[in-house]
């Protein structure tokens, strides 16, 4: 007893046997609760859904309202996969009728527009099967005025859906079929396809004004170019409208004019809170639509128009880093993706809020944007380039002096120093210049692959300069040369991870549309991570050896000159190593975050590294001096215009070589 009053942790557990139970009872199920609807959920056992009628709880409709409880113990948001009993109804004849009217439009944009706040997700995807079913029925409407009632239900009807009142729904859809809004977009560009196709052409120079919408549907002339929609005069809307915000604003796309050609045009006001943001390496953007989608095409003509310029005027001017993409719908009833392929930047004027694209055919436009801070991404992009600059400078200082001293320099050790540098300047240069290469995708995923290889190669490098000291420290009078194979290696097995990661991944993971680097959330992390702590692990296992039988083992030591050899390893291995270990896994994390703290640790740590290389390696090299390297220098100039033997003969500098031609001592003699 004395000891459980002195460990009251232990009386706790065996006393309270049931607040044990209802603790484990808590973790097996999702506490009940009230969602943002009001609708009242009790609780649920994880891995479980509660469903719910939906007549119990909403008059008039039809259907279930599910809650999935996950594993974590937390309750999803609920589903309301409810349909209204007039929509319902609509759709329920078209099963019938098979055959969409200007009647059956009409009614269902009345239902709508009515009930607007209220569409939950049965309602949307209903009425957006009508929709798709009107696109294509518009064949038995073309006859005057009735296929003008036709259009403008029609477009009520969509403009209803592009509402931001229901963005909660959208946000439903979303998550459970990937695909929001944009699918709308889709059927509304099919919609005024057809609808001009099939009046063989004598549907022209009309818009059609909504809250949401803005469609213009005209014919060219002799002209240069089209300008849309500035160049949009003519309206036509049953219910008149106000198009300031379309014509009012600064967002147009130019167009190469064709002569005599039928075209539409469409603007969707803002629908960034209500599509999809699927991206084609099959990960979401990172990134919001932040204008007025602008669609144009030219209904009749297969000829491919460039180049085509589109001005976007942004709604929030605190977003950075635009991307100009496009809508790329999916023909089979997948999701679609916001590609970039054939559009890039022109210019952002943040003062005016105008992004300008250039892209090499006609679709939906768009202008996607990141919620970082400019000053933060203006910042630590250019303190990025110093950083990356000063490590290229450092590496390129290193391996100038060791060119310029090889005879005294020349070792196994800066056989691998060279290579380190060599492959640590390529990778800092693909780094600095391809990370942002985004606009081609198979570009950016070769530069994430020479990225990943290239680095790992570096610390491979770092590791065979670790077992080459060790070896000296545990082998002092073995001779041997072991620096081919172990090169051979460092740069053999980053190939094997690269390749297999490649394979296994099916290369996802390497580059997206933010960046060429390896991603996070794949498991190419640990492709990366994984060997760089090996590394790691491994050169603190050889600085332990190389402290303990080397530089306080001085009495096992033969040679002063081996000593000075193992010391300049053991300063070398037990610096840069961890330094480059940290910089890099915070580089991984830098890149894919939007964390200023990661990004901000690695650009200081990043311009440290080739810095940090050139001190070790030449300051700090009992070596190199600057005073023997003036003098070397000097002694060079003279050599030529004395004797070829002048140098080793008759100079005032002389070099005692190690066996094996790893360090070299350098006096200066009177």
């Amino acid at each position: 007893m004395r000891r459980h009053r002195t460990w009251p942790s232990i009386t706790t557990t065996v006393s309270y046997p049931t607040t044990e139970t209802s603790t484990y009872t808590k973790a097996k199920e999702c506490p009940g609760d009230t969602d943002k609807m009001g609708t009242v959920w009790i609780p649920e056992r994880i891995g479980f859904s509660k469903k719910l009628a939906c007549r119990e709880r909403y008059n008039g409709t039809n259907g279930n309202i599910t809650r999935y409880c996950d594993m974590n113990g937390v309750y999803r948001d609920p589903v309301y996969n409810c349909t209204r009993d007039s929509i319902q109804k609509i759709y329920d004849e078209l099963l019938t009728d098979r055959v969409i009217n200007s009647e059956i439009l009409s009614e269902l944009a009345n239902v709508t527009k009515k009930n607007t706040e209220q569409l939950m997700v049965g309602d949307v995807e209903k009425v957006r099967s009508i929709l798709q079913k009107a696109a294509l029925d518009q064949g038995q409407n073309n006859i005057e005025p009735q296929r003008y009632t036709y259009v403008e239900s029609f477009l009520d009807v969509a403009n209803t859906l592009f509402d931001e009142k229901i963005a909660s729904t959208w946000k439903v859809l979303v998550n459970k079929t990937r695909t929001g809004a944009d699918s709308i977009v889709n059927l509304v560009d099919k919609f005024v396809s057809n609808m001009v196709n099939q009046s063989n052409g004598t549907i022209h120079n009309h818009t059609f004004i909504k809250s949401n919408l803005f469609v213009a549907i005209s014919k060219t002339s002799d002209c240069s170019n089209v300008n849309f929609p500035r160049d949009t005069y003519v309206y036509y809307s049953k219910d008149g409208g106000d198009d300031s915000w379309a014509i009012g604003r600064s967002d147009y796309i130019r167009v190469p004019c064709m002569k005599d050609q039928v075209y539409s045009g469409v603007v969707y006001r803002n629908i960034s809170s209500i599509v999809s943001l699927n991206s084609a390496s099959d990960r979401k953007w990172e990134k919001t639509v932040n204008a007025p989608v602008i669609s144009f095409v030219y209904l009749s003509s297969t000829t491919a128009v460039t180049p085509v310029e589109i001005s976007f005027e942004i709604y929030n001017q605190s977003l950075s880093d635009p991307v100009c993409a496009y809508l790329q719908f999916n023909g089979s009833g997948g999701p679609n993706i916001w590609s970039t392929e054939g559009c890039s930047l022109t210019s952002f004027d943040r003062n005016t809020g105008i992004v300008t694209c250039t892209c090499s055919h006609l679709t939906n436009f768009a202008v996607l944007m990141s919620p970082a801070a400019h000053a933060h991404s203006t910042a630590l992009g250019m303190f990025s380039i110093i950083g990356c600059s000063i490590s290229i400078v450092g590496l390129a200082l290193t391996i100038i002096v060791h060119l310029v001293f090889w005879r005294t320099l020349s070792s196994d050790r800066t056989i691998v120093l060279m290579n380190v540098c060599l492959i640590f300047l390529m990778g800092y240069i693909v780094f600095l210049t391809g990370i942002e290469k985004t606009s081609n995708s198979t570009v950016c995923t070769v530069i994430a692959v020479v990225l990943h290889y290239t680095f790992l190669v570096v610390f491979f490098l770092m590791l065979t300069e670790g077992v080459m000291i060790t070896y000296l420290v545990l082998s002092p009078f073995r001779k041997r040369r072991i620096v081919v194979p172990l090169i051979m290696a460092a740069y053999a097995i980053p190939i094997l991870i690269v390749g297999i990661s490649m394979g296994v991944t099916r290369l996802k993971g390497y580059g997206n549309e933010s960046f060429c680097w390896l991603t996070v959330d794949s498991g190419l992390f640990w492709a990366f991570a994984g060997p760089i702590i090996v590394v790691v692990v491994g050169n603190i296992v050889n600085l332990v050896i190389i402290l303990k039988f080397g530089v306080f083992g001085i009495s096992a030591m033969a040679k002063k000159s081996d000593l000075e050899k193992i010391k300049a390893g053991a300063r070398s291995v037990g610096v840069l190593t961890p330094m480059f270990g940290i910089t890099w896994l915070i580089g991984v994390f830098a890149v894919n975050d939007t964390t200023s703290v990661f990004q901000w640790l690695f650009v200081i740590l990043n311009s440290l590294q080739g810095l940090m290389i050139f001190i070790v390696k030449c300051p700090l090299d009992k070596k190199i001096t600057w005073m023997q390297m003036r003098s070397r220098w000097a002694r060079r100039g003279n050599s030529s215009k004395d004797s070829p033997r002048a140098e080793t003969s008759g100079g005032d500098l002389s070099a005692a070589y190690v066996s094996d031609g790893t360090t070299c001592e350098v006096e200066m003699r009177n």
